[in-house]
């Protein structure tokens, strides 16, 4: 797995990958070659970055149609949707989930999760307000006067009619090829966010089209990539025992019928017991229609027993799939081969860490095994297109609404998921919600923290998500000092040789093998001293102490070194003192050096691997450094 960036620098990487499709209007399809002889007139999709396309099912027409219905009426909801268009959705950045709805080759606005009142919006944009206004299918005000994005509109500066059950208002500036969305202020005030240039003229014919049809269109194209993926795959069982790893999900199952066309049958389920039922059912199906020899492996209550050590998981801290994927994996694999190449249905659209790993790439779990992704450069509206080509089931949770497939309660899906989960599986959702409200309850957390999803971060929450969280007159500070806080508490206290210290006290350690601790020090490359009850470790001009009752005195003159040397320090305390048995630490380490049970120092040379796979080391090191971190920023520690 590659590394994962941000900023521009993630941008700038989606923007490489736009993929190109064109929209055929005479056949009202995508078609995926330049053909106009074949295709009629033809016209490039201009698609918000990444541009991972894929089908609108019936559930999600049904939801546009209401939204839109909804917000603008009904005839600009009848002209979007009568005639029961061939839509696709592209996934967009949003506070939650948010689609780029593309209709008869064009963008025409964007539907949003609006979590406060948790249903579906729908925002016009683009080419969606150009159709509205020129065709006078909703309501919209004409501006009198030159405008830019920000400025702030009085009643005078426009005439028109103000939609009556949303924010978004569209708009067009009076006799200039400009249009606009403008955001209701109050007493008739809009603030111009969006501002468009569209002069060429429209095309908008949205015919009555299903997948089925851009796929008797495109199967030339399938073919291509179907016979470039197995020529990928062929060959690669150089490197190890090839296993097809399935998960229900569509990305997989096509990784999984290109692998038996390539002449591999071994496939790989692993049963974290957080799966829908649907999922199971489709698992099943596959390996009977591939003929597939399936290696399964159940994790069983193995999450549930986990909690109690680790608390809710959530995308920050993501201790579940180390515990009930990696580990389990892992530990039984390993027994059965020695080196493994995983067939996966990673794709580059899905983020900047699989956009950089490459197709065949080391796994970042384990030692010595690979990661083989033949179809990492597949749109969703081709992985589709292609399940649906080679007769292969699909997931009837797509069907239902759901944008991705994997553990029910997983803290990286969005508010809408969570409440499709909780309409559509209420018994599933009902045993982890009791929970929460038990865990909110027990850390004094109130019941907004489980009703938004707020539990799905613990260290830090996302900018959108604060303001949020404010707007329900809540503090998110509180909400992690709380959580955190079940870890470990900080004090200031008095050394006679360095004067004040930090002092740590880990709540979660009862006691600490000082001599095992001295022993496992080898891995961050660090000496220590034992002496009476506790271990002293030297920095330079700065000391630590590490004592055997879980407390860890800090005398550091400068405290921008504090969060380095705890993330050097604290995880060996972790390692030994609350190891869960997952063995991800040996099964990790290329030099064999280390156990469950003890390490040979000899034999290390301090790569700090096992350090990062090991959910406790990992975990509770993060809460030392970002509790000391919200503590020097609020509390003036």
């Amino acid at each position: 797995m590659g590394k994962r960036v941000k900023g521009e620098k993630a941008t700038k990487l989606f923007r490489s990958i736009v993929p190109r499709i064109y929209w055929s209007f005479e056949l009202g399809i995508p078609v995926f070659h330049y053909n106009e002889k074949s295709y009629g007139r033809l016209y490039r999709l201009k698609l918000v970055p990444p541009g991972d396309v894929r089908p609108a099912f019936k559930n999600d027409h049904k939801i546009l149609y209401n939204a839109v219905k909804h917000d603008y009426g009904k005839a600009f909801a009848d002209r979007l949707f009568s005639s029961k268009p061939f839509i696709l959705l592209n996934k967009v950045q949003g506070i939650d989930a948010a689609d780029e709805v593309i209709i008869s080759g064009y963008s025409i606005g964007i539907r949003e999760y609006d979590i406060l009142n948790r249903k579906w919006v729908f925002k016009p944009m683009y080419y969606g307000i150009k159709l509205l206004v020129d065709e006078e299918l909703a309501p919209y005000i004409m501006v009198s006067r030159s405008v830019g994005v920000n400025d702030l509109l009085y009643p005078s500066d426009y005439y028109g009619e103000l939609p009556n059950n949303t924010r978004w208002v569209p708009l067009k500036i009076k006799n200039r090829p400009l249009y606009g969305l403008g955001k209701l202020i109050d007493n008739g005030r809009v603030r111009v966010v969006k501002l468009y240039r569209l002069s060429d003229k429209m095309y908008f014919n949205p015919l009555k089209r299903e997948i089925t049809d851009a796929l008797k269109v495109n199967i030339d194209y399938l073919n291509a990539i179907e016979e470039e993926a197995i020529d990928f795959l062929k060959g690669i069982d150089q490197y190890g025992t090839v296993l097809i790893n399935i998960s229900g999900g569509k990305d997989s199952t096509a990784a999984a019928q290109l692998s038996v066309l390539a002449g591999y049958k071994k496939a790989l389920f692993l049963d974290t017991g957080l799966e829908f039922p649907e999922t199971i059912e489709t698992i099943e199906k596959l390996v009977d229609k591939l003929g597939l020899e399936l290696i399964r492996i159940d994790a069983d209550n193995t999450f549930w027993k986990a909690l109690d050590t680790y608390g809710p998981p959530a995308r920050d801290y993501r201790w579940c799939c180390k515990i009930i994927k990696f580990s389990f994996l892992a530990r039984v694999l390993k027994k059965k081969f020695h080196r493994i190449v995983s067939i996966v249905g990673q794709r580059r659209y899905e983020g900047t860490a699989r956009l950089l790993a490459g197709r065949l790439a080391p796994s970042g779990s384990t030692a010595f095994d690979y990661l083989a992704a033949p179809i990492q450069n597949w749109t969703s509206l081709e992985v589709f297109m292609y399940l649906l080509y080679r007769n292969l089931p699909i997931n009837p949770l797509y069907m239902m609404g759901y944008e991705r497939i994997g553990c029910y309660l997983c803290p990286t899906s969005r508010l809408a998921e969570i409440d499709a989960v909780h309409k559509t599986h209420k018994k599933l959702w009902k045993k982890w919600y009791n929970y929460l409200y038990g865990y909110a309850r027990e850390h004094g957390l109130p019941r907004e923290w489980v009703d938004y999803g707020f539990w799905r971060w613990r260290f830090n929450y996302p900018g959108e998500i604060k303001v949020f969280i404010k707007r329900l007159g809540l503090k998110s500070t509180d909400f992690l000092v709380k959580i955190m806080s079940d870890v470990a508490s900080i004090s200031v206290e008095a050394d006679l040789e360095y004067g004040l210290c930090k002092t740590l006290y880990l709540r979660n350690i009862v006691t600490i093998d000082l001599d095992k601790y001295l022993r496992f020090l080898k891995i961050t490359g660090l000496n220590g001293v034992k002496k009476n009850g506790y271990v002293e470790i030297i920095f330079e001009d700065d000391k630590v102490r590490v004592f055997g009752n879980g407390k860890i005195e800090l005398c550091i003159k400068d405290e921008k070194k504090i969060k380095s040397i705890i993330e050097r320090v604290a995880p060996i305390i972790y390692m030994i003192s609350r190891c869960y048995g997952c063995s991800l630490c040996e099964i990790t380490c290329s030099r064999r050096a280390i156990t469950i049970k003890d390490i040979e120092p000899d034999k290390c040379n301090s790569c700090m691997k096992c350090i990062r796979v090991c959910p406790s080391a990992s975990s509770f090191t993060k809460h030392l450094v970002n509790l000391f971190s919200l503590y020097a920023k609020y509390y003036k520690l």
